[in-house]
């Protein structure tokens, strides 16, 4: 059975009175909200800053001011040691390792995300509410 043909079943089939464990008010209720309320204005999504958009944007900010710094004031061997640290990862030997790592870290990426969804269910479900 395609959607149509069941549309056309519902559209067709003879309405009935409520069952009798149902409320007049539970009926009251359903009815008069679907008339008055538009599909567009009910998904109408919060917006509020939190503590971490400031934080990140503080970090961020600051990043090239640490990162000036970092190349102003730490010797010069230190940046040749992690030239050389990278230039080691970057041989073939090291390839199955970052592979697993970069694995890892997808993993753990998407385990966190799945999680955020699990631990705040109201607060992001509110967004679309």
């Amino acid at each position: 059975m395609n959607e149509r043909q069941l549309e056309d079943a519902l559209r067709d089939w003879p309405l009935d009175e409520p069952p009798t464990g149902f409320t007049q008010s539970v009926m009251d209720r359903i009815g008069p909200r679907q008339a008055s309320v538009p599909a567009a204005r009910s998904v109408a999504p919060k917006f509020r800053l939190t503590w971490m958009d400031y934080a990140l944007g503080l970090f961020l900010g600051l990043f090239p001011a640490l990162a000036f710094a970092a190349s102003a004031f730490l010797p010069k061997t230190f940046f040749l040691y992690l030239e050389y640290l990278w230039l080691l990862l970057r041989s073939p030997a090291y390839e199955p390792v970052l592979l697993a790592l970069l694995g890892a870290a997808a993993m753990l990426f998407i385990v966190f995300l799945v999680s955020l969804r699990y631990a705040f269910p109201r607060q992001l479900m509110a967004i679309y509410e």
